[in-house]
């Protein structure tokens, strides 16, 4: 992990959950709640932990900037978390170029999709360079992770995306 990003991503994904969080989950993560307690067993179990630096190429809103299909077991937890490091706000518009109001220069959201197409989890958080979520599959099969890029900027510095799976609870 050479980019902060990737510590930050790779922490929220691995986090255990506490009781106050499960109520803010379905409302879209908010940094200022948190992911939960640092787990460190989890973190540096690479076999269930995924980090994957993803770069954005045209900087056009709805562009996907990653996707992956994971092979999910019924009732066994999946964690996904994003971290960017780009938080600007539009009233910097001088040092960014940001005249349209936009809060902040850069977002992404991510979606989970199940077998059949239909989206099953989202976070589309506005106000974080973070996204998270935590999905519970009601049956087994194929389930896509998909990363799209929120507004029209180009990103040069790379985005992380962690998730964590395993068949252990």
């Amino acid at each position: 992990m050479t980019y902060p990003q990737c510590a930050m991503a790779a922490v929220q994904a691995t986090a255990t959950r506490t009781g106050d969080y499960d109520e803010m989950v379905n409302s879209d993560f908010d940094d200022r709640v948190g992911a939960g307690i640092v787990n460190l067993t989890r973190m540096l179990n690479f076999s269930e932990l995924t980090i994957q630096m993803v770069g954005n190429s045209n900087g056009v809103n709805g562009t996907t900037v990653f996707e992956v299909t994971k092979y999910l077991r019924q009732d066994f937890p999946l964690r996904i978390s994003l971290a960017w490091y780009a938080y600007a706000i539009a009233a910097d518009y001088q040092k960014t170029g940001v005249t349209n109001g936009t809060k902040y220069v850069m977002n992404y959201n991510v979606y989970v999709y199940d077998s059949a197409g239909s989206l099953v989890a989202s976070s589309t958080a506005t106000d974080s360079s973070t996204e998270l979520i935590w999905y519970t599959p009601h049956r087994t099969g194929n389930y896509r992770i998909v990363v799209k890029q929120v507004g029209n900027r180009l990103y040069s510095a790379p985005i992380a995306v962690a998730y964590y799976y395993s068949e252990t609870i």
